[in-house]
């Protein structure tokens, strides 16, 4: 339960991540930059690190007979496998990141259109 309201406020985070950067930088609210909102909650590294983190738990051979984890235990088990995750997850940001980069080359028409989604 708690790694689902984990993920599921990773949402609602980055939504108001976005419409801070957005007021920010002057961008309007318009219909493309406000569908760009849509790809760019990038919700995944959390879904990848959350389930990285309940697999080990789940599938651990020496947590198969503990009914109860201490915190310390359960720390350092969900250190270990969310490090092991990390780079995964970053990599797979970044390179959401760079396929938006050349969009803000788009000049005239295109660039007016599409450099806000960017």
């Amino acid at each position: 339960m708690r790694a689902g309201l984990l993920v599921a406020s990773v949402i609602p985070l980055a939504m108001l991540f976005a419409i801070c950067m957005m007021n920010a930088f002057g961008v309007s609210g318009n219909l493309m930059s406000l569908g760009a909102l849509d790809f760019g909650l990038i919700v995944d590294g959390a879904v990848i690190i959350v389930e990285a983190v309940m697999h080990q738990l789940g599938h651990n051979n020496k947590f198969k007979h503990v009914n109860v984890l201490h915190t310390s235990q359960m720390d350092e088990e969900v250190k270990h496998s969310a490090s092991k995750m990390m780079n995964s997850a970053v990599f797979g940001q970044i390179i959401i990141l760079i396929v938006y980069l050349p969009i803000f080359t788009l000049q005239g028409i295109e660039g007016k259109m599409f450099k806000p989604m960017a």
